[in-house]
């Protein structure tokens, strides 16, 4: 069930009440906020109007989060078999979705073929024959690399062909009667570097111009993710949307009177500010040299909060606030500890409100690559979800919406 809120606050100090269907009343669980999500898409909407951005699912796999998105008319971007399978199964349109990786299994790509999923990426020429070969009927672009010193994670180190090797696989795939529409690229996760989407268009113009050459007429250009989704951080986001619409109007003129289709691949864009990890603290340990106090909570780097072992986590994602106590208490340097008897599972050290046991640390922008890829290890897995439209945006999903979401997804859990 999907119910609406005041904010996520509110509904974390509702949820941590008592159970509300949880196992135990004190287990972790996690706030997926639509309203923000509705947020986030009016604010691509009008900031980038002729980009249709296409999910991608890996980020957040959240079927609430997922459906709400289809019924707002955004694609979504896939890359595996059980990812197209979720897709299909909340009603989106083999036409809507992109196969976007670059190494695909063969069953996977035999699947997309059988459920006429055609749009997919190459970046080399085995993987090239191995298209034709099992899904022969694919449109395919063209994935080039796109490098930037700014980002979170660089992609391109693995991902994408360079210029030359481009030239060489879209020749290629003349030869081999292959459908090629267009070119995608991806900046990198994570990035702060605005002009390397200006350098990235130009070489995907340069790659457009030389498949007309060959006869090609590209429809598609595929700008790829790499968008932050933090709220303070939005001023960038007009930045590096600003940057991508002037290159389109510059170097891409021509192609937009065409009815050039330009789409994107964000993911943490939509998921980041969406998910609030909440956790209970378990455990509390001052230290013997009068250092800081150590708690325990109940979800850490081995579920949700594995954002800072593996060294990927961005400024604002995951930070710890106090859900409830009083404004006299003290603040205190403090570590907090993840469940699990591993040593390496240390999540953070901050500065916080003194914290009792049984209480509750809430993480807010907790979305992107956090639930996806949390084991069980030790027993401990994600928790439930609760899914709420806050109002903290604005009143800006319509009560239809909301039903419709709810007769979509009728179970709150994940």
């Amino acid at each position: 069930m999907v119910t609406r809120t005041e904010s996520v606050t509110e509904a974390a100090r509702y949820f941590a009440s008592s159970s509300h269907g949880r196992r135990n009343w004190d287990d972790s669980f996690w706030i997926c906020d639509i309203g923000d999500a509705a947020a986030q898409l009016q604010t691509w909407n009008r900031l980038m109007p002729r980009v249709r951005p296409y999910y991608a699912v890996k980020a957040a796999p959240h079927p609430t989060l997922v459906k709400y998105l289809l019924l707002d008319g955004i694609g979504l971007d896939c890359a595996t078999q059980s990812e197209i399978d979720l897709a299909l199964s909340l009603g989106a349109h083999a036409r809507d979705i992109v196969l976007s990786n670059t190494n695909k299994q063969i069953s996977h790509l035999e699947h997309a073929r059988k459920t006429n999923v055609n749009l997919t990426v190459a970046d080399g020429e085995e993987e090239l024959r191995k298209i034709k070969k099992y899904h022969p009927n694919s449109e395919i672009m063209i994935r080039i690399k796109a490098f930037s010193s700014q980002v979170t994670i660089d992609l391109s180190s693995r991902f994408g062909a360079g210029m030359a090797e481009a030239r060489r696989l879209i020749k290629l795939s003349k030869e081999l009667e292959m459908n090629t529409v267009g070119i995608c690229f991806h900046v990198g996760s994570g990035c702060f570097d605005k002009s390397a989407y200006t350098r990235a268009l130009k070489d995907a113009k340069t790659l457009f111009d030389y498949g007309a050459t060959l006869g090609f007429e590209f429809s598609i250009l595929d700008i790829g993710g790499g968008f932050r989704g933090i709220k303070e951080q939005l001023v960038s986001f007009q930045e590096f949307a600003d940057t991508i619409n002037n290159g389109l109007d510059t170097m891409f003129s021509e192609e937009m009177k065409n009815h050039l289709k330009v789409i994107a691949e964000p993911g943490k864009f939509f998921a980041t500010s969406v998910f609030t990890l909440v956790t209970n603290v378990i455990a509390k340990r001052a230290s013997e040299s009068g250092g800081p106090v150590a708690y325990t909570v109940n979800d850490g780097v081995f579920g949700g909060l594995g954002l800072e072992l593996l060294g990927i986590r961005g400024d604002g994602e995951c930070e710890p606030e106090v859900l409830q106590y009083e404004k006299t208490r003290n603040r205190r340097e403090c570590r907090i500890d993840g469940p699990t008897c591993s040593g390496l599972d240390i999540i953070c050290n901050r500065t916080l409100p003194e914290v009792q046991i049984g209480e509750w640390i809430m993480w807010k922008n907790c979305g992107s690559y956090t639930f996806t890829i949390a084991s069980n290890f030790n027993g401990f897995g994600p928790g439930l979800f609760y899914d709420v439209v806050s109002n903290e945006n604005g009143d800006i999903v319509s009560e239809e919406r909301l039903q419709e979401l709810i007769t979509a997804i009728p179970s709150k859990s994940f």
